[in-house]
């Protein structure tokens, strides 16, 4: 189920787009290469983008927690 998850986040095929999908809106339809490690695959702003987006999804974000208030220079 985790790894479904984590597809579906990453926009493959048959699967919700999470990061991708988010990160589109407002750039022209392109992924910022700036999330991205090597231009095909998230660096550590993808992926907290991508479990941020996951949290908020379940209802279960919480400012206060280091996760989520977790700032990526």
């Amino acid at each position: 189920m985790l790894l479904a998850a984590g597809a579906a986040a990453l926009g493959t095929p048959g699967g919700l787009s999470i990061t991708h999908g988010t990160a589109r809106h407002g750039n022209g339809g392109q992924v910022p290469l700036s999330l991205l490690s090597d231009g095909l695959h998230p660096d550590e702003r993808g992926h907290h983008r991508i479990v941020l987006k996951m949290i908020k999804d379940l209802r279960i974000f919480d400012a206060s927690s280091r996760v989520c208030s977790l700032h990526i220079p």
